[in-house]
C-alpha cells in the first residue's frame, strides 16, 4: 500500500512538472510617477483567444503582482485603481518564461493638471461613447482626435486602433480596414490589429488578404489556436485543402476540444475519400459542439449518409 501511494504522488509531481512546463507567467511591479509603490491595484488579465479566459488579482504592499497558470499567447493587460488613470497593455506570454512588466500610473489629479491636449480630449470622449454603445459617436471623436494629433505619435495607434473597432463594431468594413491598416503601420508587432484584419477581410469574402494578415498575426503568436483555425479556413476557400488539412491537425494537438476543427477535418477527409476518417471526425464534432452550432445539422446529414453508404 504505500509503494502504491509513493507511486501515486510521483505521478502527480511528474503531471504538476509537464504542466508548469507548458505554462508561462505574467510579474510586474505597479508605481506611481515618482516610482512609490502602489498597493491595492486591480490587473485584470484577459486572453486575446477567448474572453472567458481571464485573471483578477491586486498589487500587494511593495506594489509587485503575479499571475501563474497562463497559456501561451497574446493576453490584455488592464490596470485600474481609483483616483489613478487606467492602462492597458498587450503582451505576449511564452511557455515556461516570465514576461516582465514595469508600470507607472498617472494619478488623475496630475492627469488634469497638465490639462488633456485637445486629440486626448476627444479621445476620451470617444471611449465614453464607445462603452455606451453610441458608435456612430466614438466615430466622430476618434476621427477628430487623429485630426488633432499631430505631434503626439505616441497616441496615434490607439486612436486608430479604437477607430477600427468602432468601425467594426457596425459592419463597416471597408473604414474598419483602413483603421487596422494604419495601426500595423505605426506598431508592425500589433497581434490584435493583424487578427481584426484577417477577420475583417475574411467576412468581406477576400481569402487572399486574410491569409495574409491571420499569416502575419501567427507569425507573432504560433500556437494561437483560432487565429490557426481562421487561416485553415481561408485555406479551404482558397483552394488548398491539404495546408487547410495540416493546420487543422495543429490546431486540434493544441487544443483537443476545439469543435468547429473536427467539423472542417470531417468535411475534408470526405473529399480524402477516407469515410472512417471523416465518420470519427464528425462524431467528434457533435461530441464536442454546443447545440445551437450552425453546423450541427449539416453534420448529422453527412454522418446519416456516410454509415448508409458503408451498410
Amino acid at each position: 500500500m504505500k509503494k502504491l501511494i509513493l507511486f501515486t504522488c510521483l505521478i502527480l509531481i511528474f503531471s504538476n512538472f509537464i504542466l508548469a512546463s507548458i505554462q508561462g507567467k505574467i510579474v510586474g511591479k505597479v508605481t506611481d510617477k515618482k516610482g512609490n509603490p502602489l498597493k491595492g491595484v486591480k490587473v485584470k488579465i484577459t486572453s486575446t483567444k477567448t474572453l472567458s479566459i481571464h485573471f483578477e488579482i491586486k498589487t500587494d504592499k511593495k506594489g509587485n503582482f503575479t499571475q501563474v497558470g497562463l497559456y501561451p499567447g497574446y493576453y490584455i493587460v488592464q490596470f485600474e485603481k481609483p483616483g489613478y488613470l487606467t492602462i492597458t497593455k498587450e503582451v505576449k506570454v511564452s511557455i515556461d518564461e516570465a514576461t516582465r512588466l514595469r508600470v507607472k500610473m498617472e494619478s488623475t489629479d496630475e492627469y488634469i493638471g497638465k490639462k488633456l491636449s485637445p486629440a486626448n480630449k476627444a479621445f476620451m470622449e470617444g471611449n465614453k461613447y464607445f462603452n455606451e454603445n453610441k458608435f456612430e459617436e466614438a466615430i466622430e471623436r476618434y476621427k477628430q482626435a487623429i485630426e488633432l494629433g499631430s505631434g503626439q505619435e505616441s497616441y496615434l495607434f490607439l486612436y486608430y486602433f479604437n477607430l477600427g473597432l468602432a468601425y467594426k463594431k457596425i459592419n463597416r468594413i471597408q473604414e474598419a480596414i483602413g483603421s487596422f491598416l494604419k495601426c500595423v503601420e505605426l506598431n508592425p508587432e500589433s497581434f490584435s490589429s493583424y487578427k481584426n484584419l484577417g477577420e475583417l477581410y475574411a467576412k468581406n469574402n477576400d481569402y487572399e488578404n486574410a491569409k495574409i494578415y491571420f499569416e502575419k498575426a501567427i507569425e507573432l503568436s504560433p500556437d494561437d489556436t483560432v487565429v490557426l483555425y481562421n487561416l485553415a479556413v481561408t485555406y479551404i476557400n482558397t483552394g488548398d485543402s491539404d495546408k487547410a488539412w495540416e493546420i487543422l491537425q495543429k490546431v486540434i494537438s493544441l487544443d483537443p476540444k476545439f469543435a468547429d476543427a473536427y467539423y472542417h477535418l470531417g468535411t475534408l477527409s470526405i473529399s480524402r475519400n477516407e469515410q472512417d476518417k471523416a465518420v470519427s471526425y464528425l462524431e467528434k464534432f457533435l461530441e464536442l459542439a454546443s447545440p445551437d452550432n450552425p453546423n450541427t445539422k449539416v453534420a448529422n446529414q453527412l454522418l446519416n449518409y456516410l454509415k448508409k453508404d458503408n451498410k
